[in-house]
C-alpha cells in the first residue's frame, strides 16, 4: 500500500515536494519525511494553488491540519504550539523630503534658472515658481 510523505527539508521547515511511495523513507541531514493524510494534502495543495510562487512551512501546515501535528508530536507530550508565518519584505519608511529646501538647493546649483526652468523641473506652476525665484534671489 502506498503512502504519500510531505519532503520536509530541515534547515527551514519548508515542504519542498510530495512524494507517494509504498516503503518508509529514511531522512537525512538535510530533509526528513512526514507522514501526509488526503486532509493535509488537500490544505497543502489549497495553500499552494493561492501562493504557487512559495513553499509552505510545516509549522503553518501543522496550524491548519491536525494530522499533520499528530505526525510531528507523534505521541511525545512536548508542548508544541504550530504557528503560521506571514513573511513579509522588510519595510522600509519612504524619505520625507522638504519641497522649499530641495527648491533652494536647486536654485543655487541653477543660479541662470528663470520660472520656466523651475516649472519644469518642480511642476510647480508659473506663478508658484516666480514666488520660489523672488524668495531666494534675495
Amino acid at each position: 500500500m502506498a503512502n504519500n510523505y510531505f519532503v520536509v527539508n530541515t534547515a527551514s521547515n519548508l515542504i519542498i515536494d510530495v512524494v507517494c511511495t509504498s516503503y518508509s523513507p529514511q531522512g537525512s541531514r538535510i530533509k526528513k519525511f512526514v507522514k501526509a493524510s488526503d486532509k493535509a494534502l488537500n490544505v497543502y495543495y489549497k495553500w499552494m494553488a493561492n501562493n504557487p510562487d512559495a513553499l509552505m512551512d510545516i509549522g503553518d501546515l501543522m496550524a491548519r491540519s491536525e494530522y499533520t501535528h499528530d505526525q510531528l508530536v507523534n505521541g511525545r507530550s512536548a508542548k508544541v504550539e504550530p504557528k503560521r508565518f506571514n513573511y513579509r519584505a522588510p519595510q522600509v519608511p519612504p524619505l520625507t523630503e522638504d519641497r522649499y529646501a530641495t527648491i533652494r538647493d536647486w536654485l543655487r546649483f541653477n543660479p541662470g534658472a528663470d520660472e520656466y526652468n523651475l516649472d519644469d523641473a518642480f511642476q510647480t506652476g508659473i506663478v508658484a515658481a516666480r514666488a520660489y525665484l523672488a524668495e531666494f534671489s534675495r
